[in-house]
């Protein structure tokens, strides 16, 4: 009550987390799974693949500082870099990645991969280390 966390506030981010450790425990089986078995695998990155990654960022950035930049390249030329980089940060606390747009023909994509027998797995750079809910958030 002190930090203005709710009971729900905490119930969620445990709930959070508990979907964090048996992801975790998942793919490690899994992937042994897959190695063990010599499957085929595509490996997919999440964002501009599978996910709307610039579009949602330069959305994002657009409605912060009522501009109306239309490419990531555009963004990045035409912001100052500390505030570039403060939206960033914005942007990845912001929960929003839980909410990302799938690319389309995403899904019939990988879809068709599995109907092929490819185990996929799904890769991405985000900074799950340094923001606590990206990493939930993308399980999302």
């Amino acid at each position: 009550m002190i930090n203005g966390f709710s009971v729900d506030d905490i119930f969620n981010k445990f709930l959070d987390k508990s979907l964090v450790v048996e992801a975790k425990f998942k793919q490690e089986i899994e992937l042994n799974e897959i190695l063990n078995k010599n499957k085929k695998i595509a490996i997919i990155d999440i964002d501009g693949i599978l996910a709307s990654w610039p579009k949602t960022f330069i959305n994002f950035v657009n409605e912060k500082t009522n501009n109306n930049f239309k490419s990531y390249k555009d963004l990045r030329n035409n912001l100052e870099r500390l505030l570039m980089f403060n939206l960033k940060e914005q942007y990845r606390l912001s929960g929003i990645k839980k909410e990302m747009d799938v690319l389309f023909d995403a899904t019939k994509f990988t879809k068709f991969l599995k109907k092929e027998n490819y185990s996929i797995i799904i890769v991405t750079a985000r900074p799950y280390e340094k923001y606590f809910r990206i990493y939930s958030d993308t399980l999302n």
